[in-house]
């Protein structure tokens, strides 16, 4: 009932062999898969990406359809200025010599009220 060396060998044998097809059937699998798997992802990529950019085309679109629209309803815009006018409008009586004294003698009392009222606080 005893096997011999040769048919332990042998059973042996058959048993990695067995074993080592099973590993590479597991091992094939594996990459068919992964690579499945890869390629899924890469389309689900390229549809995302393509998605994004008509999404980004629509949004271009309707942003020129808001700018368009906001050129064709401008409103009614005034005519060009002219003037009416022969010398400066703005500044013409700031350098009127007695208009200068009274803003110096205004200045001036602003300025000695402000030294009163700081002496009478000091001297509180």
């Amino acid at each position: 009932m005893f096997l011999s060396q040769q048919q332990y060998s042998s059973i042996l044998d058959g048993q990695v062999k067995l074993k080592t097809d099973r590993e590479e059937k597991e091992r094939l699998e594996t990459e068919t898969l992964e690579k499945n798997e890869q390629k899924y992802l890469r389309e689900d990529i390229a549809r995302t990406r393509q998605r994004e950019l008509v999404e980004k085309a629509v949004g271009v679109k309707t942003y020129q359809a808001a700018l368009d629209a906001q050129l064709s309803d401008t409103p009614y815009r005034l005519p060009p200025a002219v003037s009416d006018s022969d010398g400066p409008i703005f500044g013409k009586f700031d350098v009127n010599p007695g208009k200068m004294k009274e803003m110096r003698q205004r200045y001036k009392e602003i300025m000695q009220h402000q030294l009163r009222t700081v002496d009478e606080r000091r001297s509180a």
